[in-house]
């Protein structure tokens, strides 16, 4: 398959932390060798930071900000590689931290002098001083992630909500906590790092269509139904990557964690007034995702977690109330409720190469999720909002399991 290919082909083919500049490396003389040379020397800082975070399980740190609609893909696979070690091995660690010391080196008055007055490029200097960092597929996309998690703006309240949907910002100046730039190249370097993204992001999910042999689901990831948002990010439509990542979370043994805000609308926007967490572990050999036991559970072990929000009406003024709702569906069917309800593209008018089509288990979930308050227009059961990978242990200690307490085919 193309795809496959494609996968293939970046896998075999040498990335260089260097890929990420966002311009011609052999330009970068006189002058400009100083600021070029301090702008790849914060990318080596920022990639030791990300590296860091990583060790130390930290994987929500890497909830990239693309801007499209495929929060889902990153949370899934950047849970796939903290639990795998798929990145970073002491060796690449190490040789990062000793050509950061170098580059160090380089920057000084007397040398960088001299480099600049040969008229030596940042190419020749990284070939020359042996300055290359290779990196495989895997951890060139983790160090953007991370990079994209770092220039976000927090505008999310724990109490508050200004929507039901969360609308994030981000402001690359933010990375000059990382190095010595300018505002235009963190401008830029956030805009290439976003393509970046979004296109291997596309990758992977239509490998993971592809693993589940459902030739549908591949063909609804196909470059057909990809679009291009703003003319550079690329994106599927949100029901069929839900759809193949669930399979692949299933299949990697990745946890769920579904985590739920209680809200209630009043004159200043929606106040949380309630929040509960659930745990869900994946096995081989079910259909489903089924309720893990807090006392079997890894707390280092990475999982990813479906943010969402219900209603908060007087019907529902007790959790036991909303728990009954939710018992009547599979957690499989929450999800793809609510990823049928959401516009499957960012620019909503896209949805219209999906609709012709009258899929009938999209049309069916899509209906399903107004009906039963899976829906921004009947949010009153779970409205997902956002998705994100997370080390299990940082909500252990709020996560409710019990089976005395709950049974039905939510823990199928």
């Amino acid at each position: 398959m193309e795809f496959m290919e494609n996968l293939l082909e970046n896998e075999l083919k040498q990335s260089y932390l260097s890929d990420l500049m966002p311009y011609d490396l052999n330009k970068k003389v006189k002058s400009e060798l100083r600021i070029s040379l301090k702008e790849y020397k914060m990318l080596l800082d920022l990639s030791i930071e990300a590296i860091n975070a990583l060790d130390r399980l930290e994987i929500d740190k890497f909830d990239a900000l693309v801007g499209e609609n495929a929060c889902q893909i990153r949370a899934v696979w950047i849970a796939i590689i903290a639990k795998k070690n798929l990145v970073f091995a002491k060796d690449v660690k190490n040789k990062i931290k000793s050509i950061k010391t170098k580059a160090t080196f380089l920057l000084k008055e007397n040398i960088i002098g001299r480099l600049m007055k040969k008229e030596i490029s940042l190419e020749e200097l990284l070939v020359v001083e042996e300055l290359f960092v290779p990196l495989n597929l895997q951890e060139l996309f983790t160090i953007q992630c991370f990079l994209l998690r770092e220039v976000r703006l927090n505008s999310f309240n724990s109490k508050w909500l200004v929507s039901l949907f969360i609308k994030e910002k981000g402001d690359p100046k933010k990375l000059k906590k990382f190095g010595d730039i300018s505002s235009s190249f963190a401008d830029k370097l956030v805009s290439k790092v976003r393509k970046n993204i979004a296109k291997i992001s596309v990758q992977f999910v239509r490998e993971s269509a592809n693993k589940s042999g459902n030739t549908n689901l591949i063909k609804m990831l196909s470059d057909e139904f990809t679009i291009n948002h703003n003319n550079h990010l690329q994106c599927t439509p949100m029901f069929w990557a839900y759809k193949a990542l669930l399979f692949e979370a299933k299949n990697e043994e990745i946890p769920l964690i579904l985590h739920t805000m209680f809200i209630d609308k009043n004159i200043n926007g929606y106040e949380v007034v309630d929040e509960t967490w659930f745990l869900f572990a994946s096995f081989s050999d079910k259909q489903n995702f089924v309720l893990q036991k807090i006392e079997e559970a890894d707390f280092n072990k990475p999982a990813f977690v479906v943010q969402g929000i219900a209603l908060y009406k007087n019907a529902f003024a007790h959790k036991e109330e909303w728990m009954r709702r939710m018992l009547k569906h599979s957690i499989n069917t929450i999800i793809l409720a609510g990823a049928a309800d959401h516009k499957q593209y960012p620019d909503q008018k896209k949805d219209n190469l999906i609709h012709h089509l009258q899929d009938r288990e999209y049309e069916t979930f899509k209906s399903f999720a107004k009906l039963e308050g899976f829906s921004s227009e009947n949010p009153t059961t779970f409205f997902i909002q956002h998705v994100f990978p997370i080390r299990m242990g940082t909500f252990m200690h709020k996560i409710v399991a019990s089976e005395k307490l709950f049974s039905g085919s939510f823990f199928e």
